[in-house]
């Protein structure tokens, strides 16, 4: 087994200590060669020096200093005060999610805490709650109409399906095999630190994995006990560049399992290939 080493993080803002772990010493210096990111207590912090910063150094002293830089919050989408007035539906709950001293590697999902599961693949046994909730959206799209406004006055928040894929058995290894990928190349999933004021935890996903579709549109979810429990999907600015061949994958898998594509705050219930082109199409 590879040396360990002792690693004291310092804010670079104030010169404080405020958390340490170990490392074996072939990643630590793996991480001080390239751009470096660390999870820690919940926040995502970039390294901007190591003492020391060489393997003689390292295996000298046998202990590191890594002076790291928080990185900035995102602006939340809606005004102080309703910060969630810009969403006409959520889901209710966020996945579990660890606040321990995490090394990240590049590349990482980072998903803002009101899109976990915006647009998600649900089973066909749960038609009743998708009815329900896209009623009930429906509501506050339209009471926003009658209003002129750009903001929500509510939030349709979706309790069902709790488990969007009941009585359904996907592997990771499936979806990575379907969406032509190596089931080991998935990246971590990061939920986006919450605004000021907000109690709500945010981290690392537990069992979080995301595969890159093209164009930084990624199919992701979470594994529990080597099944998916959750399986989404975030949907970049720019759309998919081969929509049309991962349309056809992702159709393939819908069927084979009984599934639809689900985007809540659009009331689009998607099944064909051809609805699933024209989504994910720039």
């Amino acid at each position: 087994m590879e040396r360990e080493i002792e690693v004291v993080f310092i804010d670079a803002e104030g010169g404080q200590a405020f958390g340490h772990t170990r490392l074996e010493l072939g990643t630590l210096l793996e991480r001080i060669a390239s751009p470096t990111t660390f999870f820690i207590h919940g926040e995502l912090w970039d390294v901007e020096a190591a003492d020391p910063n060489t393997h003689a150094g390292l295996e000298e002293r046998g202990s590191a200093r890594l002076t790291l830089r928080r990185q900035q919050p995102i602006a939340a989408a809606a005004p102080v005060g309703d910060l969630r007035s810009g969403m006409s539906s959520l889901c209710n709950a966020l996945p579990p999610m660890t606040g321990q001293p995490t090394v990240m590697r590049a590349p990482y999902l980072k998903l803002h805490e009101d899109v976990w599961r915006d647009v998600e693949f649900v089973a066909d046994g749960a038609q009743p709650a998708i009815t329900r909730n896209f009623s009930e959206i429906a509501a506050v799209l339209a009471e926003a109409a009658k209003q002129r406004t750009a903001y929500f006055g509510r939030c349709a928040v979706r309790a069902e399906p709790a488990a969007p894929l009941d009585g359904v058995t996907i592997g990771v290894d499936e979806l990575a095999t379907v969406l032509g990928q190596n089931a080991d190349a998935a990246y971590p999933v990061v939920i986006d630190g919450p605004p000021p004021g907000r109690d709500i935890p945010n981290g690392l996903v537990l069992g979080g994995f995301a595969f890159d579709i093209g164009g930084g549109t990624c199919v992701y979810g979470r594994n529990v006990r080597s099944q998916i429990a959750e399986l989404g999907v975030y949907r970049a600015a720019g759309g998919v560049p081969e929509a049309s061949r991962v349309a056809s994958a992702l159709s393939a898998l819908m069927r084979t399992h009984s599934l639809s594509l689900v985007d809540w705050r659009a009331r689009a219930q998607l099944r064909t290939a051809a609805q699933i082109t024209a989504w994910l199409s720039p």
